[in-house]
């Protein structure tokens, strides 16, 4: 990626050295390019192009609104999946009417805030965008129900209101698959969606239900970047359950095929996007719709960021050294797919020692050291990357974790009160700071007040 390259050992940030950001904002650090985030959402649009799909940005890709702000200034909207990030869509100025609300557990205060922007806990604290309260931000355009019960309190709770709505089923494309169909079966153990059946079960059972329309379905692919023939499999499913539904005498104005697509990433030759694009294209051509989406978290954000972290020790193993760093990441909130560190390699290194590229160029050993990279919790499993082949690094070094944009802030180890980073969105020479980096006390400050009570 060009917006993230080195330039005689120095790594840059389109024209800022990285270094200078992470001393300026210290580590660890999340830094956004706007160039590579409006490229990669470029190239989503144009290996989509001939499906011309409304594309929403998955608030859990880039959960900060100064970055979101940047994808919705390009007509992008969002997909929330919480009443937290149903409020950071609307701080990133996303009209609501282009808003996605799923998830599974919904509280009955989140779906009144995604109906009615004055059940916003932002509006209980007077915060406006443009001048404007969560009041007049108006209804989510859709909200995604994860089984029938949510339905049920959907309604009720729209019935209180006295407001309609409209509601896509979220259906789980890896149940009651035919013999022989391709299906991850990781994604049949899910929690997120429901079967075929239940899907067209909720369509009867609400038809002349007041206050919510069932009109639309949304696909659960998984969160891994599957094979072409797997998502394409799930997506067909989809697409022969709408039928039904629509052969029953329903309306199916939305159909949201999730996401599921692979990283556009510091390894990526071409545009992995294509083949999956060409293979869906005849399905979904074939189904007309109101209004198709997509969620192309992975491939929009995670070549987008990189994280910073500074190296604290260093100490010698039997066959490697192992570096501490001053923050790990948690494999709870690290994807497989994405592994939050694809290449780890020193911001500043000797004139040719900077990291091969992609396709191009074969890894040369000489000057090299096997290093294992962990954080300082007091866990095993903060692990950066294990078994790294990197050029020889010292405390103090800063170290780029690349292809981080899409998980890097929920996959920050959080134990023994390490701080979330801090994160800076770079375009051309200017360095924007989006979230500072929280101290300890931020962390506690809301336990001091029930201390004074005991």
């Amino acid at each position: 990626m060009d917006a993230f390259d080195y330039k005689l050992g120095e790594l840059f940030c389109e024209t800022v050295p990285v270094e200078d950001v992470a001393r300026r904002y210290g580590t660890p650090v999340i830094i956004y390019s706007a160039a590579a985030l409006r490229e990669n959402l470029g190239r989503v649009r144009a290996a989509f192009a001939g499906l011309d799909p409304q594309i929403r940005i998955p608030a859990a890709s880039l959960p900060s609104p100064g970055v979101m702000r940047l994808l919705t200034a390009e007509g992008c909207g969002v997909a929330a999946d919480s009443g937290g990030e149903l409020e950071r869509a609307w701080l990133a100025k996303a009209p609501m009417g282009d808003v996605h609300f799923a998830g599974v557990g919904k509280s009955d205060d989140e779906i009144r805030a995604a109906l009615d922007g004055i059940y916003s806990p932002l509006f209980q604290a007077g915060v406006t965008v443009d001048g404007r309260p969560p009041y007049y931000r108006g209804p989510t355009g859709w909200l995604v129900a994860e089984s029938l019960d949510e339905i049920e309190r959907i309604a009720m709770i729209a019935g209180s209101l006295r407001v309609n709505c409209r509601i896509a089923v979220r259906l789980n494309t890896a149940l009651e698959v035919p013999p022989g169909e391709p299906v991850c079966d990781a994604d049949a153990d899910s929690k997120f969606g429901v079967s075929p059946s239940i899907a067209i079960e909720a369509f009867r059972r609400f038809e002349f239900r007041q206050h919510v329309r069932l009109a639309g379905l949304a696909s659960h692919v998984g969160q891994r970047s599957l094979d072409v023939e797997t998502y394409t499999a799930g997506i067909r499913r989809l697409y022969e359950t709408a039928r039904e539904i629509r052969a029953a005498g329903f309306d199916i104005n939305l159909i949201c095929l999730g996401g599921g697509l692979p990283a556009i990433g510091t390894n990526t030759t071409g545009s992995p996007l294509g083949p999956y694009a060409e293979a869906i294209t005849p399905i979904v051509k074939g189904f007309e719709v109101d209004r198709l989406t997509i969620q192309p978290g992975l491939p929009i954000a995670a070549g987008a960021g990189l994280l910073v972290v500074s190296v604290r020790e260093i100490k010698p193993a039997e066959d490697r050294n192992i570096v501490v760093c001053d923050t790990g990441l948690d494999p709870a909130g690290r994807p497989a797919e994405v592994d939050g560190c694809r290449l780890v390699w020193p911001v500043k290194t000797e004139p040719g020692l900077e990291p091969p590229r992609p396709g191009v160029e074969r890894l040369d050993t000489t000057g090299l050291d096997w290093y294992d990279l962990v954080g300082p919790t007091a866990h095993d499993t903060d692990t950066i990357g294990r078994s790294r082949l990197i050029p020889r690094i010292r405390p103090g070094d800063l170290l780029a974790i690349f292809d981080a944009g899409a998980c890097a802030r929920r996959a920050v180890s959080r134990g023994n009160d390490h701080t979330l980073p801090a994160e800076v969105l770079v375009e051309g020479r200017h360095m924007a700071p989006l979230r500072p980096r929280a101290g300890l006390i931020e962390q506690i400050a809301p336990e001091l007040g029930p201390l004074e009570k005991l």
